[in-house]
């Protein structure tokens, strides 16, 4: 069996565990063009996969370096974190207890949340030069007083 989509992946991951359950199998194997991939599900209910999945069709977050990109101020984030305990437009501990969730699109959520970390740290790149040009002249000045 070829897998195509999430469907596809989805329908194994059911195979397994009626396999696991109800005829005792420990593994499933599946075969593709490119050999075979095997899936197992171990008895603590964990799912073990041999081989890569694919997923296509996914809006990457480049958009966060968009020059028209609005980034949260580091205080307006401190104060989200304060009030909701956690990132903003990142689920809850609570609404990922009670929801289920789509692995894709919270891999992107964290790369959004990355990209974002990237954009910070360059702000504070570019703080910590000014600061350091700011403490050179400073120490020019007083080296010329001192004379």
């Amino acid at each position: 069996m070829k897998i195509k989509s999430i469907i596809g992946i989805a329908l194994c991951i059911f195979v397994i565990s009626l396999a696991t359950s109800v005829w005792g199998v420990d593994r499933v194997v599946v075969n593709n063009d490119a050999g075979a991939i095997v899936l197992r599900i171990t008895d603590t209910g964990d799912l073990l996969l041999k081989g890569d999945i694919h997923v296509g069709s996914t809006v990457v977050p480049d958009y966060v370096f968009e020059p028209d990109y609005k980034l949260i101020s580091l205080s307006e984030l401190e104060s989200f974190i304060a009030k909701n305990g956690h990132l903003p437009n990142v689920p809850s501990n609570g609404e990922m207890k009670n929801k289920s969730l789509k692995v894709v699109d919270f891999q992107m959520k964290l790369l959004e949340k990355i990209e974002e970390l990237t954009l910070y740290i360059i702000e504070q790149k570019k703080t910590i030069e000014m600061q350091q040009t700011a403490i050179d002249e400073l120490a020019e000045r007083v080296a010329e007083v001192s004379e």
